[in-house]
Parts: C-alpha cells; sequence; structure tokens
C-alpha cells in the first residue's frame, strides 16, 4: 500500500513538521499532488525509518505467501 500525502501530514500534524522530518522544504511537500502517492524515496523513509510504527513495512502478498 501506498502512502499518501494527507496520511504522511496526519502522521506528523502539519506540512512544515513532515518536511523538517523528512529534509526537504515545506513547498515541495506543498507541491506534491493529494490524489497520488508520496514519492518513493520520502515513503520508504516514512516507512522503515521515521514512523515505521504508524506505516510499518509494505504489504507483499498475503500471509504465507512467498515471493517468486
Amino acid at each position: 500500500m501506498s502512502i499518501y500525502k494527507h496520511e504522511a501530514v496526519a502522521a506528523y500534524g502539519s506540512q512544515q513538521a513532515l518536511a523538517d522530518a523528512l529534509g526537504i522544504s515545506r513547498t515541495a511537500v506543498t507541491m506534491w499532488p493529494g490524489e497520488e502517492p508520496i514519492p518513493e524515496v520520502h515513503e520508504l523513509k516514512l516507512r522503515y525509518e521515521l514512523k515505521p510504527q504508524i506505516f510499518g513495512p509494505r504489504d507483499h502478498g498475503s500471509p504465507g505467501q512467498e515471493a517468486a
């Protein structure tokens, strides 16, 4: 599952706080389209470094299903 802008902002409380955590400008966050997933590089940072308790690892299939 992808992370969308509104989800990332909600996890930090504001676009500025999210931008600060990611090391980017608030303007960059503002420019992300709301209806599309956030850029993958930022998704990965949120998912694995900054907020794994909220976003966790990506779902790569059903439990017990092995990757090919």
